[in-house]
């Protein structure tokens, strides 16, 4: 494509401005910037780096690299350099009062820096300065509601982390009165070069943050040990979750379905509705055996954590011999098999788990029930 006859051309520029770093500094950046915009981030590091060590005439040029550096290194898994970088950036815009209109961004990227390397307690910090800093410049075209509503869904998402379950529905039900306003949440998409954007069409849509939103609440609530609005929450999640489906047809969200009937069978059981429970257990294997049918799979991580979830409900909840002991047989037989015949140092512990209740399933039916037919 166009962009890979850029990439080649704009090789052969540095090999021959190689003798001369007034020329290599911007062709190194230009090469960063456009691996990093097809997402080769490992590549664009390298160029940021060879970058990085030539001379900066404007302090505005050393910002936008790093920038950039920071974000390819939380794409290439690196949140702790990220964090570095994006703390130099932010030192440059603190310091320097003409760059001050890059404060916004600056946050709101450290923010998520910060919550991927697990620095909770300071992500928290940098995103209440965020927040505050966009409320008071109102929703513009600048700052689009999508900006307020994705900083209130992060700031969230730190407070779960640290069992803050209060402050984290607060900050969720923030996030859906933006949804609820009904305003649009990005300004219109602009053309460039007189084509429509290439990420355009992998952005989050209302619908996807209302689901997102939904299921936040029902663990929030969980923690806070609110079931009933955990339960309520997780039912509107499915909802929106399978009126997705309907419409896109993602496989991914059959996966997404299952688990959220798997949170819901874990509400009844400790709300001690046993039957519900189980119930919405199996609603969570049919969905996890849909996707495996529509995809050829056999065994997914979704219905492991399902198996987990089937196992311990039923050895807890001292259920009789019968239908669900022999679909839990079944399955978990199933499963272990295949982990067996496929072994793989990821699912060792599954499989071990996975075989210990099998044992325990069958001994206990086998003491309690010593006439029964296991199958």
């Amino acid at each position: 494509g166009a962009a890979y006859t850029a990439i080649q051309k704009y090789l052969l520029a540095l090999d021959l401005a190689r003798e001369k770093p007034r020329y290599q500094a911007p062709i190194s950046h230009a090469l960063g910037l456009l691996n990093a915009a097809l997402g080769n981030h490992r590549a664009a590091l390298l160029h940021f780096d060879s970058r990085q060590k030539l001379p900066f005439l404007q302090k505005k040029v050393n910002l936008n690299l790093l920038i950039a550096r920071a974000r390819s290194l939380y794409h290439t898994h690196r949140p702790e350099k990220a964090v570095d970088t994006a703390t130099l950036a932010l030192t440059i815009v603190k310091e320097e009062p003409r760059m001050q209109a890059y404060l916004p961004m600056v946050l709101d990227r450290a923010g998520l820096y910060f919550y991927a390397s697990k620095q909770f307690d300071k992500s928290i910090e940098i995103l209440n300065e965020y927040l505050t800093l966009i409320a008071g410049a109102g929703a513009n075209d600048r700052f689009p509601l999508v900006n307020h509503l994705k900083g209130h869904i992060l700031l969230a998402a730190n407070h779960l982390l640290l069992q803050q379950f209060n402050q984290a529905i607060e900050q969720l039900k923030k996030g859906e009165a933006v949804l609820d306003s009904g305003e649009k949440m990005r300004p219109v998409q602009e053309k460039v070069n007189n084509r429509k954007s290439m990420f355009r069409k992998h952005q989050y849509g209302r619908e996807d943050f209302q689901i997102l939103i939904a299921g936040l609440l029902a663990h929030a609530f969980y923690g806070s040990q609110d079931l009933s609005a955990a339960t309520f929450r997780m039912k509107q999640r499915i909802e929106l979750l399978e009126e997705r489906f309907e419409e896109k047809g993602r496989d991914s969200d059959l996966l997404e379905i299952a688990q959220a009937y798997s949170d819901l069978a874990t509400y009844a059981f400790l709300q001690k509705r046993e039957a519900e429970s189980l119930l919405m257990m199996k609603s969570a294997f049919n969905f996890s055996d849909k996707f495996n049918k529509k995809t050829g799979t056999i065994v997914n991580q979704v219905n492991i954590r399902l198996l987990h979830g089937y196992a311990r409900l039923w050895l807890n909840g001292k259920k009789t011999a019968g239908e669900n002991l022999d679909d839990l047989i079944r399955r978990l037989q199933k499963v272990h098999q295949f982990l067996c015949q496929k072994p793989n140092p990821r699912w060792k512990a599954d499989r071990e788990m996975i075989g210990f209740y099998l044992t325990s399933v069958r001994t206990d039916t086998a003491m309690t029930h010593p006439q029964g037919e296991l199958k």
